[in-house]
């Protein structure tokens, strides 16, 4: 990267986050060494390409890296990865003022092995299937805990690992239907640098507390721990991800990511898609930018979320206050029932006793 080229595209990188930054990094390093060349000779390349008068000859640049692409989808890479490859190129282009010509369909199509939208069902046999270790004994709760987060936050590993104790304390508990649910203050997302509204529902702050009260959790902490009491890293929420990956009954594969597509996707169905963004902290682009402001809304933005929480919820339903008073109602009053239906039928048999008795005196011999 030691060329302008290579200078003038660090510097517009450097403006992503770093593990963006890493993975393009990484990939364009990989792309220039198999081909030996640099970014200053790939610029040039681009460049000499644009001038050249035969057409056929304009796209050498675009055949190089289609090729490439396909020799990493041959090589076992996942679609997905080839096209962060071909994001990571036309980031040096775009920052080095000239353009790629790829055609989409030239773009190898399909789907990894990686993320994709989960099922409830993946979640919690994820969940159910946690690993205990007698040495790590808070680990299980705390990944449970996390699991759940990314669930019903749909925030990025980064911006749930960056959670501190007093966030939890300090947020507005509020109860919907007899459940439990909370909202942050305002976090700043550590990717696009903008605000994001962290709404948590009851299966996530049941797991969060539970975990908290078995670490002795002071307000001052890390919302989420290492061993040693350390802020937990974002790489080792993807590494836990990784080791569950081969654990699923039906052999999907599942990453942390693909709990914010699952937020994302469950939610849409009954919560404005502007306001979604405004939960996972994601930028608005479109026209209506400017109409969207739940947040101005006292209340509703939480309100939407609880209303539509049935569709993030992973476990059957706990039954709210109101139904478990109404249920020791109809428990009670059918015990009253039983109870007249016994002393009648109790009555019912004294009576058919009486009758017996009469009817064995009267077919008695007399004198007997």
């Amino acid at each position: 990267m030691e060329t302008k080229a290579g200078r003038i595209w660090m510097r517009k990188l450097s403006r992503k986050s770093p593990a963006t930054v890493r993975s393009y990094t990484s990939h364009m390093k990989a792309f220039l060494e198999s081909r030996g060349l640099t970014c200053e000779g790939l610029y040039a390349l681009i460049v000499e390409g644009r001038e050249n008068g035969e057409p056929r000859d304009q796209t050498e640049v675009e055949d190089l890296i289609l090729d490439y692409m396909d020799a990493m989808v041959g090589k076992g890479y996942a679609p997905a990865t080839a096209r962060m490859f071909l994001c990571a190129v036309r980031s040096f282009a775009k920052a080095n003022k000239v353009d790629l010509r790829i055609s989409p369909e030239d773009i190898p199509k399909g789907r990894g092995v990686g993320s994709r939208i989960v099922e409830a069902a993946d979640i919690a046999e994820i969940y159910d299937k946690m690993p205990y270790h007698p040495a790590y004994p808070l680990n299980r709760g705390r990944n449970r805990g996390i699991l759940l987060t990314l669930k019903d936050a749909g925030l990025r590993i980064g911006d749930v690992a960056r959670l501190d104790v007093k966030d939890f304390e300090d947020a507005d508990f509020k109860e919907f239907g007899g459940e439990e649910f909370c909202e942050f203050d305002p976090i700043i997302t550590q990717k696009l640098k903008v605000p994001a509204t962290v709404i948590l529902g009851p299966e996530s702050i049941g797991a969060i507390r539970e975990y908290l009260k078995k670490r002795g959790a002071r307000r001052g902490e890390p919302l989420f721990t290492m061993d040693g009491g350390e802020r937990v890293t974002g790489g080792a929420i993807t590494s836990f991800f990784k080791r569950q990956k081969t654990k699923l009954d039906r052999g999907k594969r599942v990453s942390a990511h693909s709990m914010r597509k699952f937020h994302q996707t469950m939610l849409e169905f009954r919560v404005p898609k502007n306001w979604v963004a405004k939960l996972q902290g994601r930028k608005i682009g479109d026209s209506t930018a400017a109409y969207s402001h739940p947040e101005d809304l006292p209340g509703e933005l939480i309100r939407a979320y609880a209303d539509s929480y049935n569709r993030l919820r992973v476990f059957d339903a706990v039954a709210t206050r109101d139904e478990v008073e109404k249920l020791q109602r109809t428990i009670e009053e059918q015990r009253n029932t039983i109870e007249l239906m016994k002393s009648a039928f109790e009555g019912r048999l004294r009576v058919l006793e009486e009758r017996r008795e009469w009817d064995r005196l009267k077919e008695a011999p007399k004198g007997s």
